[in-house]
């Protein structure tokens, strides 16, 4: 039995063999490399994670440890074909890796700081984390702060976000 099951735009063959159910990403042999090309005017931070990001989904949809390191190895030609380092590649995957392998955690979770991109935004970053340790000193602060937040970028309001709205009758 195989099928092939969208949710999210991740497409998985899943399929029963010798009585176990097992996975792997399916591509479509008709599918083209729609990866972000290097040299777009995209965030560096957002290109900078995109092939860890890309590595880990197939590290996680995949339960057959050979077709994984096929589909790794696919996955890096596709970002060497859009301009990617090779070097940048092997740390993306070291870390993909090390990020999936088991760990014992502290426990503690650490605060997300949602901004909203900007060109200034890393103004914003680097303030929070160059005065961090004095933050960190406050007693007042939960013992949930010890580590600087995470920063993540929100996408700014585009023209499209202006025009379009969900609610029809916010578009008439």
């Amino acid at each position: 039995m195989r099928d092939v099951s969208s949710r999210g735009g991740w497409n998985l063959e899943i399929a029963i063999t010798n009585q176990y159910l097992s996975y792997c990403l399916y591509r479509k042999p008709t599918d083209r490399n729609t990866i972000l090309h290097n040299t777009s005017a995209h965030p560096v931070a957002l290109k900078r994670s995109l092939p860890k990001a890309q590595f880990l989904r197939v590290i996680h949809n995949n339960s057959d440890a050979n077709i994984m390191e096929e589909q790794l190895k696919a996955m890096t030609e596709r970002f060497l074909v859009r301009g990617y380092r090779r070097n940048e590649l092997v740390r993306a995957l070291k870390e993909a890796k090390i990020a999936n392998s088991p760990r014992v955690k502290d426990g503690a979770p650490r605060l997300v700081f949602p901004v909203t991109y900007h060109d200034s935004s890393r103004e914003v970053t680097r303030i929070i984390k160059d005065n961090w340790k004095m933050l960190a000193c406050d007693d007042t602060l939960p013992k949930v702060f010890k580590e600087p937040p995470l920063i993540c970028y929100r996408r700014n309001r585009n023209l499209r976000a202006m025009l379009v709205h969900m609610d029809p009758s916010k578009s008439y």
